[in-house]
């Protein structure tokens, strides 16, 4: 998995500098509003990776394959070597641990 977010980090990076660099005088001038809104998802973002954390490694799956990878019930459930009862049961828990978490954070 973190192979595939290299690969995907390499080719970002790559298409960047086919489109070709501008000096700084050219570059958009970002308005107050724009930067807070950029600062307030990083700290959201922040914010749930941290709640990641007290998560079984059985629900980070889920929810990665699930919502990052947007595999459907079935998928995730071959990939895990689960039923897909399994997994609804395991996303229903992971979010509802999640939800325990960031609202005690707040």
């Amino acid at each position: 998995m973190y192979r595939i977010g290299h690969n995907l980090v390499v080719d970002h990076l790559r298409q960047q500098s086919r489109r070709g660099q501008f000096p700084l005088q050219e570059s958009p001038a970002w308005d107050q509003e724009s930067s807070e809104d950029l600062l307030e998802s990083k700290i959201e973002k922040e914010e749930l990776l941290r709640a990641f954390r007290y998560l079984t490694v059985d629900q980070r799956q889920v929810l990665i394959l699930k919502f990052i990878q947007e595999m459907d019930n079935s998928g995730v459930a071959q990939v895990l070597g689960k039923t897909e009862g399994a997994v609804k049961s395991i996303q229903h828990r992971a979010l509802a641990s999640l939800k325990r978490v960031l609202e005690r954070t707040q």
